[in-house]
């Protein structure tokens, strides 16, 4: 392969050497910042093969790192990659709005967004008849979710989440219509399908403390959008806790801490009860 064990030892020692004032990249390096360079829209046709090419660049480093038991460095490495990766899933978003007449429009998570009918385009072809094919837009997002689901897999939930922060509303800012905040609360189903090997304190300690703060937010709220909006998130929370106990590595030091909570929550809401069971079982 052409990014051996050495590459990748050397460039991560090398990250970490913060004594190196004028430390000249390497060239793994070198070929991230070229990676990250072909994501400008220029190149927007060859995003689909060049977010393939991320996610297994982001697997090699990882798999590699891992394998030589080196931690240090690796989030420093990847952090640019994994943001500019992210922020083309933001970018196809974006570009579904402003693209947009304004008639076809609805509200997500309280914002205005375009109002997505089908994922597919219907090519006709010579007999007639009509087939379907995914939109250009679902391609990269689907190759977008392949890279970042590399770099969760190395990086782990919290380092993850240090390259592409979350904000709740109501929590980190003000929920209104026409308040356009980058949110990335599109990673909330994606760590649902995703994430593993991960850790329930993690869970206990920033996601369920988040999700205890909607509901006392959407509880003493009047406006019923607003209502909608912070009980669906609530409940979009509660929905990774399955993921959280795909083979955990710390179920004998966090699950007791969660546990009066969990059944807490089985009394008390019915409709947590599904996520909850499919988590334990």
């Amino acid at each position: 392969e052409c990014v051996d064990d050495k590459m990748v030892s050397d460039t991560l020692a090398s990250i970490s050497n913060v004594d190196s004032q004028q430390r000249i990249s390497t060239p793994l390096e070198t070929v991230l910042e070229h990676l990250i360079d072909f994501l400008r829209y220029p190149y927007r046709i060859a995003w689909p093969h060049i977010l393939f090419s991320i996610g297994n660049f982001i697997q090699r480093v990882g798999e590699s790192a891992q394998t030589q038991k080196i931690e240090k460095g690796l989030l420093s490495f990847l952090k640019p990659i994994v943001q500019s990766t992210a922020s083309i899933y933001t970018v196809q978003d974006q570009m579904d709005y402003d693209e947009n007449d304004g008639d076809d429009l609805e509200f997500i998570n309280g914002k205005k967004r375009r109002k997505k009918k089908t994922m597919v385009n219907h090519d006709v072809e010579k007999n007639g008849e009509s087939k379907k094919t995914q939109s250009f837009e679902h391609i990269v997002n689907a190759k977008v979710l392949y890279a970042l689901s590399r770099a969760l897999r190395y990086l782990g939930i919290s380092n993850f989440l240090t390259c592409v922060p979350m904000s709740f509303p109501s929590i980190h800012y003000e929920l209104k219509p026409d308040n356009r905040v980058e949110d990335n609360l599109w990673l909330l189903p994606f760590f649902a399908q995703e994430l593993n090997h991960s850790e329930l304190k993690y869970f206990g300690t920033e996601f369920l403390t988040i999700a205890n703060k909607l509901f006392n937010n959407f509880s003493k709220q009047t406006n019923t959008l607003e209502i909608t909006v912070l009980k669906n998130l609530y409940y979009q929370i509660w929905d990774i806790f399955p993921a959280f106990c795909n083979s955990p590595t710390d179920v004998k030091s966090s699950f007791k801490s969660l546990a009066k909570g969990l059944g807490t929550s089985l009394t008390n809401d019915p409709l947590l009860r599904q996520p909850i069971c499919k988590g334990l079982t």
